[in-house]
């Protein structure tokens, strides 16, 4: 087992990616979050209210710049939020449900990804996988 998790740090150490993480809210991801960017495992993106990520990692004392992606500043992600609507649209959600989504966490991530602004997502610490697994098609 050790072998495999070494394998794949190595690769990550060896190209860092971005990752999404919409579930900033929760201890664990901050800390984890930290955790990997000190070491230089990924570049993680941490989405939520801007503020309430700040407070909540001063918290916890925990150091070194986290990227942030408010969903309310959605003109800052115009690619992603394109990419989402038209993929809503064309499966033919309502234009109330799209707005609904658009500021979504889970749907931001899984839009960034699909317009290739981070390379990958990771949730279900927070979000059950049933509610997840609707935001996954939008790629």
């Amino acid at each position: 087992m050790n072998a495999v998790r070494d394998r794949l740090r190595g690769r990550a150490l060896a190209a860092p990616r971005r990752i999404v993480l919409p579930e900033a809210d929760d201890e664990r991801i901050l800390v984890a979050a930290t955790a990997a960017a000190a070491e230089g495992l990924c570049h993680p993106l941490l989405v939520g209210d801007r503020e309430a990520i700040a407070r909540r990692r001063r918290g916890l004392g925990l150091v070194g710049d986290a990227e942030v992606i408010d969903p309310r500043e959605a003109e800052r992600w115009s690619s992603a939020i394109a990419h989402l609507e038209s993929r809503l649209t064309a499966r033919g959600v309502a234009k109330e449900e799209r707005e609904r989504r658009r500021r979504d966490p889970a749907h931001l991530a899984c839009a960034l990804v699909g317009c290739g602004a981070a390379d990958g997502a990771v949730m279900g610490a927070v979000t059950a996988t049933a509610d997840s697994s609707s935001s996954r098609p939008v790629s």
